[in-house]
């Protein structure tokens, strides 16, 4: 779960709980929920473009059926108003925990940015 994390501003972060699903879980009940003790998304350049005042969101796919995380931002400091929609395509590390601040370079590793094709037509 994915939640809001601290006052509206350049400091505005979410936070990211989760709970071990299945029989005999109770959701409602405090103890099930283990806390981050960090932000899961926080204010800051992403793929050269500032991200100020990063908000709650929603998860969604693309046509691959990769995650996407959609979210609210600020481009710049207008104040506390005036937020943008951003997506995200959402990594996960090695312990399953969602990565939301890999940049495009980070995506693929240099020595497989470069394709190539043979087409042979008979």
């Amino acid at each position: 779960m994915i939640y809001s994390g601290s006052t509206v501003g350049d400091s505005y972060t979410t936070g990211l709980a989760t709970a071990t699903a299945g029989r005999g879980v109770d959701l409602t009940d405090p103890a099930a929920w283990t806390r981050l003790n960090y932000p899961i998304q926080k204010s800051g350049p992403f793929n050269g473009q500032w991200q100020l005042g990063t908000g709650h969101g929603m998860w969604s796919h693309d046509e691959d059926d990769n995650p996407l995380y959609v979210f609210h931002a600020r481009a710049d400091h207008r104040g506390l108003s005036g937020r943008d929609t951003f997506v995200r395509r959402v990594h996960f590390a090695a312990d399953g925990m969602p990565v939301f601040d890999m940049t495009a370079d980070e995506e693929v590793a240099p020595s497989l940015r470069a394709v190539t094709v043979a087409v042979v037509v008979r």
